[in-house]
This record gives C-alpha cells, sequence and structure tokens, in this order.
C-alpha cells in the first residue's frame, strides 16, 4: 500500500505471494556504488522507515538492513515477519546505528558525522520530518 515492500499478488488465510524483487542487498550495492548513489539509496531508506514510524510499525532489523533492503528498479524492503505494530518505532534510530557502524564507515564512499546520534537521540523523543532532514545532512 505505500510501496515500501514488495507487491502483494495474492493471499488466504494460509499463505501470501509476493512478487520476486529483482537487484542486490544494499550492502553489496553500497559497497561498489558511487557516493551520490550510496546517498540517495540512504535517503530512499529514510524516506521509508520514517513512513513506518509515522505508521506505528517496528521492523526490528534497521540496526543491521543489509539482508533487508534490495537495490533494484527501486529501493525495496524484505522480510517483514518479525514487524509489529508499536507505541515507540524505532526504524530510524536503528539505521543511525548501520550508518554509524565501523562497518559502514570503512567499506563506503560516504562519510556519516557522529552528530547523527545526536539527532537520533532527539528524533527518539519527538519524531519528524525535519530532524530526518537534519540527519540527512550529516551524511557527507
Amino acid at each position: 500500500k505505500h510501496n515500501i515492500g514488495p507487491k502483494l499478488l495474492y493471499y488466504t488465510d494460509n499463505y501470501f505471494v509476493m512478487e520476486f524483487v529483482h537487484g542486490e542487498r544494499i550492502w553489496e550495492f553500497m559497497q561498489k556504488a558511487t557516493k551520490a548513489q550510496t546517498k540517495d539509496v540512504i535517503k530512499k531508506v529514510f524516506d521509508q522507515i520514517y513512513l513506518m514510524d509515522s505508521l506505528g510499525i517496528n521492523k526490528e532489523e534497521m540496526h543491521r538492513p543489509v539482508k533487508h533492503i534490495i537495490i533494484g528498479k527501486k529501493v525495496t524492503q524484505i522480510d517483514f515477519e518479525r514487524c509489529k505494530y508499536t507505541p515507540k518505532p524505532k526504524g530510524v534510530t536503528q539505521f543511525c546505528q548501520f550508518l554509524t557502524s565501523t562497518n559502514f564507515k570503512t567499506q563506503t564512499k560516504v562519510k556519516v558525522n557522529k552528530n547523527i546520534l545526536n539527532l537520533a537521540r532527539k528524533y527518539k523523543r519527538n519524531p519528524s520530518k525535519q530532524l530526518v532532514k537534519e540527519m540527512l545532512d550529516e551524511i557527507q
């Protein structure tokens, strides 16, 4: 419905079928992507997880999204089996943790200012699109 995951083709009470998403995992993509491509993907991921946070949905894997985001014709999240509704979703703050991890810092072409974690703390207390924009400004 919100264009975050694969298209749902059909479902019954016992199973569901979704489209197959062609592309590569975010980690493999970012390791060889240009700085501009990496920043573009990060922005699209932030947009999606902010939307999920706004909907009260917590995905639980955003601190290690390496297997849960596919980059193809578009940025697509997969593996929603651990999702749940919660009054305090953590997608944006978890993704900030990923962006400041040692692996991310040493294996991608972008630099993330540690101030992003201060912004994540503010976001945790009072989520807003403005804080997400400020987080994006911390990525060079």
